[in-house]
């Protein structure tokens, strides 16, 4: 995909680019020296140019000319999860998913995560308060107990699920949630269904630990009182609600049930008209109806009215959307929604299509390679597997598409395979044990799927190449410590059940 901005932008790590001309071509050391010359905090973005979510950011937020303004106070610090020693960074910074949007100050204390569904003018309203600049998001929770609005407002722009109260337990978060919600008078509908959007995340986010199911109600029925609530809580109301709705059958009068789901595809018609959304958004919000009859119905055939229009959309969709930004943020997902609908070919001509004209092709193809899989086609799966090993960039990426591939390897293990299996995995532990923050962050978590895996299978004679590796930490030197825990756990899990 041939960006527009990469002609004005300076290229970023290992061949990545910047996301903005504001994102300096600085290293972290240097922007935190900035930071403390000018006094100045940190905005911190973490993320990766093949990411969907990331480039509806670029495209909505960071490529206009506000933002280069909105950064004037602040230093702008892109950290490209593919470029060297990201994941020890990501450590640091207690990040991992794409995206992730920080304010740091000069010490590197955390000031304020974001909602990564925010817009450019919910970013501009959170900048025009300070309090949450000097305040830790523990005491702006404390001043929102307190009553005060600045903080209730700060509180609703930012991201609750990856930063848990340090000095509270689950249970009293959960009871604060909503008796801060109650609190907001009701003539305060925005920042009512913002607060509502946090703590419907929130709730999803543990739903395997007893949720309130009278709380995620609550907080959709927030999201419809009107056309501004609505628009408040967009971002989570098209991502989750599907999601809430599945949580929320059986657990509630089925008449309710159905009286949400109609007002949300009623509300769904007017977002996916919305210009002010971004064409990510539209989408979801005109596929919402379709998702909805699926939480319900997942094995039934999709009504032919429902499954038509939304073919419609999407084709309009493919024909407007000429940025590259925006279509990388957008074209995978209409390719899924149309295998959703059971049309795999339409999906698959989709990203084809998309992987021939795009410079990061990689993506695409893995799409046509899992397609490839769910149908049992050997040779598309020959020949996709092969389209992304040539076209897949350095990084992290590599490491954790090739870390994918072995997890499919062990679960469809045939039979006398074992030792191919074996030659696999020593190459790919080779190749972290040659990447100085090989188990660390994101990579970390690849690695625990791959034992996990390993566990269920139940596989053996892998003892001796854990030890073998084992041995080699000591080469390493920020990621040592989590390097020899790592096959620790393997040989442990061996010895237990398995290896």
């Amino acid at each position: 995909m041939k960006y527009l901005w990469v002609a004005m932008t300076l290229l970023w790590g290992q061949g990545w680019a910047a996301p903005s001309p504001v994102f300096q071509k600085i290293s972290v050391e240097e922007a935190f020296a900035q930071a403390k010359k000018t006094n100045k905090h940190i905005f911190l973005y973490w993320g990766a140019d093949w990411c969907p979510p990331c480039n509806e950011l670029s495209s909505e937020v960071f490529s206009r000319a506000e933002f280069s303004e909105l950064m004037k106070p602040f230093v702008p610090l892109y950290l490209d999860g593919d470029s060297k020693m990201a994941q020890f960074y990501g450590e640091k910074f207690k990040v991992s998913g794409y995206p992730s949007l920080l304010f740091l100050d000069a010490n590197g204390e955390e000031l304020l995560r974001l909602d990564t569904s925010l817009t450019l003018a919910d970013l501009r309203q959170l900048l025009t308060s300070r309090l949450w600049q000097t305040e830790s998001f523990e005491d702006l929770w404390k001043l929102a107990k307190e009553g005060k609005k600045e903080a209730y407002w700060a509180l609703s722009y930012s991201q609750w699920v990856d930063l848990p109260l340090k000095d509270q337990s689950m249970e009293l978060i959960r009871k604060d949630m909503e008796s801060l919600l109650d609190q907001i008078p009701s003539h305060e509908g925005v920042l009512k269904a913002r607060w509502a959007a946090r703590i419907l995340e929130f709730q999803l986010a543990f739903k395997e630990d007893k949720p309130r199911y009278d709380l995620i109600h609550k907080a959709l029925e927030l999201f419809l009182v009107s056309q501004a609530t609505t628009m408040a809580a967009a971002g989570t109301l098209l991502n989750q609600g599907p999601e809430a709705i599945a949580v929320l059958q059986g657990h509630l009068p089925q008449k309710q049930v159905l009286s949400l789901k109609e007002r949300m595809r009623l509300v769904s018609i007017g977002l996916a008209q919305n210009k002010e959304l971004s064409w990510r958004k539209r989408v979801l919000a005109a596929s919402l109806p379709v998702r909805l009859f699926l939480t319900e119905k997942p094995k039934e055939n999709i009504p032919a009215p429902l499954a038509s229009a939304l073919k419609i959309f999407l084709i309009n969709v493919e024909s407007k959307v000429k940025s590259p930004l925006a279509r990388h943020s957008v074209i995978p997902l209409v390719a899924y929604l149309y295998q959703q609908m059971g049309d795999q070919t339409l999906g698959e001509q989709v990203l084809l299509e998309e992987a021939r004209k795009s410079s990061s092709p990689f993506y695409y193809y893995d799409g046509l390679l899992q397609m490839a899989r769910a149908k049992k086609d050997k040779n598309g799966e020959a020949m996709y597997q092969e389209l992304v090993k040539k076209h897949l960039p350095n990084g992290a990426i590599a490491l954790h598409w090739e870390a994918n591939e072995i997890i499919y390897r062990i679960r469809h293990l045939e039979q006398g395979k074992e030792a191919l299996l074996e030659q696999k995995l020593r190459e790919y532990y080779d190749k972290v044990l040659a990447t100085s923050d090989g188990f660390l962050g994101r990579h970390r978590v690849r690695h625990q799927k791959i034992l996990a895996a390993l566990a269920e299978k139940k596989l053996a004679r892998l003892t001796s190449l854990f030890q073998s590796l084992q041995m080699r930490c000591s080469s390493l030197k920020e990621s040592r410590a989590e390097c020899q825990k790592h096959f620790a756990n393997a040989l442990q899990g061996g010895q237990k059940a398995v290896y």
